[in-house]
């Protein structure tokens, strides 16, 4: 996995009611307390990104070790199909152009993905069910959820971060095809954000990118609203405002 440089870094988990957590990452060690719900979370420093890959270990009761863990940048990409389209061929899109000399190039260690499964929920969820992968020929042609392979928005911009600013880049997809963008707005309709954006919210971030807009075609100016409640809604979640990098295609 990758965690944001240069942030300070939430960490939570769930332990007994009560029980004392200590988490010891990058030469730093810090402690917390479960609340009476179970759930805890601690804060570590903020750190620069070196390119090294270092482990994590979680201790109360029982000890959790999470290894090869970086810093570097981490983004969230979100949307509906375009930016669900994998590089190569899937059952209702065509692949990317030279997909497979693209694939075949896929080759980056330090650029990590993750993909969140396509989940509605009717509160915010606190967790999903999904692995961080590093970005690999075999890795970015996975099937997930219900594409092909990992979202190509998102790779290429994960691998133009990497190449410009040398750091290790985690990029975690989240999208859905056909979807409208009031079920990724926190509060009311707000179902695929609580299923797949909530999860992640604790994570520290640098931005997010979006692309969406063909379902809410023939709302234009109603589309612009919408999508400031969807920026505003997602800053407010996280706790600070962040770049949020979006297509706007609704006529």
């Amino acid at each position: 996995m990758v965690l944001q440089r240069e942030r300070p870094l939430p960490i939570w988990g769930w332990a007994d009611p009560g029980e004392e957590v200590t988490v010891k990452f990058g030469g730093t060690t810090v402690t917390g307390k479960a609340d009476e719900r179970g759930k805890w979370k601690v804060e570590l420093p903020a750190m620069k990104a070196d390119g090294k890959s270092d482990r994590m270990i979680v201790r109360g009761k029982n000890t959790i070790e999470l290894e090869d863990i970086l810093i570097g940048e981490v983004w969230v990409a979100s949307g509906q199909s375009n930016m669900e389209k994998p590089l190569g061929p899937s059952a209702h899109q065509v692949p990317c152009q030279d997909w497979q000399e693209e694939v075949a190039a896929a080759d980056y260690p330090q650029i990590r993905l993750l993909e969140m499964p396509p989940e509605e929920a009717a509160a915010p969820a606190t967790d999903a069910d999904c692995d961080w992968l590093p970005c690999s020929p075999e890795t970015i042609m996975l099937q997930r959820g219900r594409g092909a392979g990992y979202s190509a928005c998102a790779y290429f911009v994960a691998r133009k971060l990497h190449r410009e600013l040398k750091v290790p880049i985690g990029m975690i997809a989240a999208s859905v095809g056909g979807t409208r963008c009031e079920p990724w707005t926190p509060g009311g309709d707000g179902r695929l954000y609580n299923g797949m954006i909530a999860p992640v919210t604790p994570l520290a971030i640098r931005g997010a990118i979006w692309y969406q807009g063909e379902s809410n075609v023939g709302d234009g100016l109603g589309y612009a609203n919408r999508m400031k409640a969807l920026i505003e809604g997602w800053r407010k979640a996280w706790g600070y405002e962040f770049p949020f990098y979006f297509v706007q295609i609704a006529p």
